[in-house]
């Protein structure tokens, strides 16, 4: 396999993420009218399907640089909460914990 193919579904991946951080999500809050916190159009699951459809079981090695390095930027880096908080001062990393306690069944 060459290093190019190899590269492909990690660049792919890291793409869909911040396709789907910077521009789908702030449309979507826009749309909606409310900022939540999952997304209507996920294109990483879309970039694993298809990775795994070509590759087969080698897919978890060509997706793995691409998921670590997309989970840090999201999580460490704090790119998704940055942007969060830019548009609402009161958004926290526990919005959700509350909501669920307030949805409890």
């Amino acid at each position: 396999m060459r290093a190019i193919e190899f590269c492909i579904p990690s660049l792919a991946y890291i793409f869909g993420f911040l396709l789907t951080t910077h521009i789908v999500q702030p449309v979507q809050d826009w749309a909606l009218g409310v900022e939540v916190f999952g997304s209507l159009l996920f294109f990483p699951h879309a970039v694993r399907v298809l990775t795994a459809w070509l590759y087969g079981w080698k897919s978890i090695f060509l997706l793995m640089p691409g998921v670590v390095l997309g989970h840090y930027m999201i999580g460490v880096a704090g790119l998704y909460q940055r942007r969060r908080d830019r548009n609402c001062g009161s958004c926290n990393r526990s919005s959700h914990i509350r909501m669920f306690q307030t949805l409890r069944l």
